[in-house]
């Protein structure tokens, strides 16, 4: 078989190939079987341990910048039982699912004051891009009531 690189590069094309950009998991990492938790099921936490100790360094690791990203990375992480996330980090490999994104999109809302969709956390699954969502609702926000003379 190839080296490991090579296998999870030739793995990231075929799924590109196939699914839609957002699906694609960033991180690959070659397993001999799941972690498993003490019920049986898959233990998500154990898997991005693993991605981590793989040594899969890359830009999507690197840490949430700014105070928006910063708090967004600890919501993340509470919710998805992590210790870190990387701002470029896939919300959904990183273990994200539809109730997950429900209880991130109620906690934006009351944290931030912003409304973000379900389908916007999906389409752009990053703490990087929904920081941006977040500063582009508040920036909307300030100009609607700015035009109503509430400011």
């Amino acid at each position: 078989m190839a080296a490991a690189g090579t296998g999870r590069q030739e793995l990231r094309d075929w799924l590109a190939e196939r699914l839609p950009p957002y699906a694609v998991p960033p991180t690959i990492t070659m397993l001999d079987r799941f972690p498993l938790s003490a019920n049986g099921k898959v233990d998500r936490g154990a898997l991005a341990k693993l991605a981590e100790r793989d040594g899969q360094g890359t830009d999507e690791d690197a840490p949430p910048s700014g105070p928006v990203e910063e708090a967004l990375g600890r919501i993340w992480c509470e919710l998805l039982g992590l210790d870190r996330v990387g701002r470029h980090q896939s919300f959904v490999a990183l273990g994200g699912d539809s109730i997950l994104a429900a209880r991130l999109a109620e906690e934006i809302r009351i944290g931030f004051g912003a409304d973000l969709a379900l389908r916007e956390i999906f389409a752009g699954p990053t703490v990087a891009e929904h920081a941006a969502l977040i500063e582009q609702r508040r920036t909307e926000t300030e100009t609607a009531a700015f035009e109503e003379g509430v400011v």
